[in-house]
């Protein structure tokens, strides 16, 4: 999950095939991908013409997370005031100053306490409607391999369509385009290595940080 938590790697693979990588505005399909994308997919999709280009080069490819279509957004400062469980504040995970991404919405949100009581507010949230999960900041960490310092009171965690952010009313619903993520539904991710010396078996990459120490190994 982007908001912290190391990806899975779903497909560890060596036969050279690859998944199409679009703008994030657009789903797989869309017929967004620039003529200097389609050629880098077209060597992806047959990894025997990579030879010709750089014979002792190594390819390997894979995603900090994945992408979903969302339906609905909820302002959770909003909707929990309306509850009389007004909070400090809510941040979603996918924050940022790109608005043009995912105009600041993701599919994870840190809730910061205020006077309100933590196992209210756990409550109300589990109890709108796509709403996932809602953990405190030490079980958010343990499951997700979070760092407790960087994530706050309470974790929310949407379903499929459902992300947080700041709105001017407390939910919305999003258009047929509107894509984001930060969910455990975008935490699985492909691999995709080719020509690569002394290739580990394929379930040796569990998530996507295992790339990195395997690269740089003594």
């Amino acid at each position: 999950m982007a908001s912290g938590a190391q990806n899975r790697v779903k497909r560890a693979a060596g036969d050279g095939r690859g998944s199409s990588v679009v703008r994030k505005s657009q789903g797989p399909g869309a017929g967004t991908e620039s003529s200097q994308l389609k050629t880098a997919l077209a060597l992806i999709a047959d990894p025997s013409r990579l030879a010709g280009v750089c014979v002792d080069a190594a390819f390997l490819l894979t995603a900090d997370h994945g992408m979903n279509h969302k339906r609905r957004c909820y302002d959770l400062d909003k909707t929990l005031a309306g509850m009389a469980l007004p909070i400090r504040v809510s941040i979603s995970a996918e924050r940022d100053r790109y608005l043009q991404h995912h105009q600041g919405f993701g599919g994870a949100a840190w809730v910061y306490l205020n006077n309100a009581a933590g196992d209210k507010v756990i409550r109300a949230l589990s109890l709108l409607p796509g709403v996932e999960t809602v953990l405190t900041r030490e079980a958010a960490a343990a499951r997700y391999s979070l760092y407790c310092s960087r994530i706050r009171d309470i974790c929310v965690f949407g379903d499929r369509a459902t992300v947080f952010g700041e709105l001017d009313q407390t939910s919305t619903d999003l258009p047929d385009t509107y894509r984001s993520h930060g969910l455990a539904s975008e935490i699985d991710i492909p691999l995709f290595a080719y020509n690569a010396k002394k290739l580990p078996p394929a379930n040796y990459f569990e998530r996507n940080l295992d790339l990195t120490p395997w690269l740089y190994r003594a």
